[in-house]
């Protein structure tokens, strides 16, 4: 998963809240849900990639 920070434009000192999602889609729809229609005028960024490093098992 990755961290999207949600930011009103010139305001990313400001009143700010992060996300964690898979997907940019994902990240939005959990703001507008938690967060309502106010996230429709909000920019939002990602601010940490996920860990996507491949597991190797050893036998």
């Amino acid at each position: 998963m990755d961290l999207y920070l949600f930011y009103y434009e010139g305001e990313e000192d400001g009143w700010t809240f992060e996300i964690e999602a898979n997907n940019p889609y994902e990240a939005f729809n959990k703001a507008y849900r938690s967060y309502g229609p106010q996230v429709k005028e909000m920019m939002y960024k990602v601010i940490e990639k996920g860990n996507n490093k491949k597991i190797e098992i050893l036998e």
